[in-house]
Parts: C-alpha cells; structure tokens; sequence
C-alpha cells in the first residue's frame, strides 16, 4: 500500500478550517451607548480589553505562520493531481493568512469598541464631577 505525504494532515487541517471559520471574541462585545448619554444613565458596554487582547494572540501567530507556509512553499511543485507536501503547505498557509485577518480585525474592533466604552465611562464620571467639557462630550 502506497503511503502519501498527506497523510495525517487532516487534523491540521480541520482544525485550522474551524479557527478560521469562528470569529474573534471582539465582534460580539457590547459597545458603548450612542450619544446624548445623559449624565445618570447607566452605561452597560464593555471596557475591559480582553478579547481584543486574546484575538490578537490568535491573529499574529496565524499571520507570521501563515507567511511562512505560502512563502516557504509557493514555488515548489507537485506531480499532477496530487496534494504533495508544498501544495498543502500552500493552502494551510492561505488558511492561517485568512484566520489572521479574521482575528485582526477583530482585534481592533474590539480594542476600538473597548476605548469608546472607558471614553463614555470616564466623560460621564468627570461631567457629574462638574467638568464642563466631559459634559459637552456626553451630548
């Protein structure tokens, strides 16, 4: 019985194909109110950077390893109608590139909802402080 180089590879594969299709914790965080927020109204958004900060781990990684499978195997051949070991490095390569864009961006719609959050956090705590200012920002 022949053995293929691909052989054993379907678990890389299949767990690669299931990373890229879930997406990034930030996506489903609660982002501050729209504005007039009125000064004792009570703000539910989420401040804390934690998704962003884990979709960020998944994201660098899966980019720097997702570049060195395409690069490192995009000019090597294989017989014909056979996924040798460059093309499948190619195509895990391609995988991880699209999990890293996935979880980029991602990372920064979650850091971006996170500073808008602390931002309506922090004007509204300095507007019942009597700060002008952070009360012309909450309207």
């Amino acid at each position: 019985m022949a053995r293929h180089l691909h052989d054993g590879r379907a678990p890389l594969s299949f767990a690669s194909l299931l990373l890229t299709l879930s997406a990034g914790c930030s996506f489903f965080m609660k982002s501050a109110p729209d504005r007039p927020i009125a000064v004792d109204q009570e703000i539910d958004c989420t401040s804390y950077p934690g998704a962003p900060i884990a979709d960020a781990a998944i994201a660098a990684p899966a980019l720097a390893f997702g570049l060195v499978n395409v690069i490192g195997n995009a000019g090597k051949s294989c017989p014909a109608n056979d996924i040798c070991g460059p093309a499948f490095g190619v195509a895990i390569g391609a995988t991880l590139l699209a999990t890293s864009l996935v979880y980029g961006l991602s990372s920064v719609n979650g850091f971006s909802k996170a500073s808008r959050c602390q931002e309506a956090i922090d004007d509204q705590l300095s507007c019942r402080q009597g700060n002008v200012a952070a009360c012309e920002r909450l309207r």
